[in-house]
């Protein structure tokens, strides 16, 4: 099958997008098990790893996966929190059909990685023309 350019470019940016998520996620339980070893506890431990994290993310995305185009901070985060509010409403409504909260969490996770790679990259890190 022949693929365009900007077709490899586009399925390359969906496989670096995946590295990159998995990065951030190791990224952000690491920061979670530093802050709980020195102590803190785990909600405030939550919290830092998760500041540290968005900025990290952001970079991430920005270096690795978005190369070359200009990205918005304040689109990120309310993209961020635009993730998290619509993870929450898959686990309820996934919550009414399926009674094991790892099938619904890993199903919705499944459904916001699409909705976050559409949003960051039409969104947050707009192509430059």
């Amino acid at each position: 099958m022949f693929y365009s350019n900007f077709d490899k470019l586009f399925l390359n940016n969906k496989v670096l997008f995946l590295i990159s998520g998995i990065l951030n996620t190791s990224f952000n339980y690491a920061s979670i098990c530093f802050f709980i070893y020195f102590g803190l506890h785990a909600i405030t431990a939550q919290f830092l790893a998760g500041v540290l994290s968005v900025i990290f993310n952001y970079y991430s995305y920005a270096k690795i996966v978005f190369r070359g185009r200009k990205g918005s901070y304040i689109k990120f985060l309310l993209n961020h929190l635009l993730n998290y509010l619509c993870s929450l409403v898959f686990l309820i409504i996934l919550g009414w059909w399926i009674s094991n909260p790892y099938f619904s969490s890993g199903l919705a996770i499944f459904f916001t990685v699409i909705i976050n790679y559409a949003i960051l990259s039409k969104w947050v890190f707009k192509a430059t023309t």
